[in-house]
């Protein structure tokens, strides 16, 4: 085989690839999610709920402003009545602690 050839079909191969994996969590024709990804969407879903549950009520609070009530750092602070430097800390905290706890 040539050089342009083997060339060719690493390209189609690496095509290829990234269309199996796109096609496998896109929507159905009908716009559907299908059911094998809906059902890991709710067990991630569950896992992090698990997961928040188990870190210290301030962790957890800055986390969900932050993140799901998107207010920013001094927002937060003025919120929890800390200064904007415990705040970083306790997200920096609470963002490992639930990578852990995810992995387990």
């Amino acid at each position: 085989m040539t050089v342009g050839g083997s060339e060719h079909l690493r390209r189609q191969s690496r095509h290829q690839k990234s269309k199996d994996q796109s096609t496998a969590a896109a929507p159905t024709s009908k716009g559907q999610v299908p059911p094998a990804q809906i059902v890991e969407t709710e067990e991630s879903c569950s896992r992090l709920r698990l997961a928040l549950s188990q870190l210290p009520d301030t962790w957890a609070t800055a986390l969900d402003l932050f993140y799901w009530q998107a207010k920013s750092t001094p927002e937060i602070a003025r919120v929890m009545k800390v200064t904007a430097g415990v705040v970083r800390a306790y997200l920096f905290r609470g963002r490992k602690r639930l990578r852990e706890l995810m992995v387990t």
